[in-house]
Order: C-alpha cells, then structure tokens, then sequence
C-alpha cells in the first residue's frame, strides 16, 4: 500500500508539472498574439504618434539627445519613438513627461492632421 501511495504521489505531481507547463506555453503564446495584434492595430497612429514628437522636437531646437536626457531615457528610444517604422512601447507616464519638456499639451501630440 505505502509504494502505491508513492507511485501515485510521483504520477500526480508529474501531471501537475505537465499540466502546468502547457497553461504556461499557452498563456505566453496568448500575450504574444494579443501584443502583436494590438500591435498591428495601432501602427499608423504609433507612426503618427513619433512623427508628431519628432516635428515639436525640432521645432523646439532640440535634438534627440536632449529631449532624451529631458525625459530620462536613451537616445536610441528617443530615436526609435520618433522611427516611422519602429515598433517600440511608450508608457503614459514618459509620454506625460515628453510633452512636458516640448512644453506643449499632452494632446497636441495626438492631433494627427491627416
């Protein structure tokens, strides 16, 4: 009885260990999919969004550098912000601070003239 009891133990702990590594591929697979799509479904306003930065940037007289140090980022975020064709993230919080420091509102920079 007490070596079944084990082998059972080991079996159960075994299917939870499966179990739990397929919730895991399969929850990390569901993000990748949710982010691209949400990714694709934001492209040309992301675009419009660096295109928008990068025209206060430089009517500012700044270049990527400073407005990077301004924000406290790096500038090659800055740059890939500003990158027609980049895909890269942009938190609220650093969006806040950007529009700050081209002392323009926060809603200037989604006023994409189209």
């Amino acid at each position: 009885l007490c070596g079944h009891l084990r082998r059972y133990k080991k079996i159960v702990k075994k299917t939870y260990i499966i179990s739990k590594e397929i919730l895991y591929k399969s929850l990390y697979h569901s993000v990748q999919k949710g982010a691209i799509a949400m990714g694709e479904r934001h492209t040309e306003e992301m675009r419009l969004l660096g295109l928008t930065i990068a025209f206060y940037r430089r009517a500012r007289g700044l270049t990527q550098s400073e407005l990077a140090e301004a924000v406290k980022i790096s500038r090659t975020h800055m740059s890939n912000i500003e990158a027609p064709n980049s895909h890269t993230s942009l938190s609220l919080n650093k969006l806040m601070d950007i529009a700050e420091a081209l002392e323009i509102p926060l809603k200037t920079l989604f006023d994409f003239k189209r």
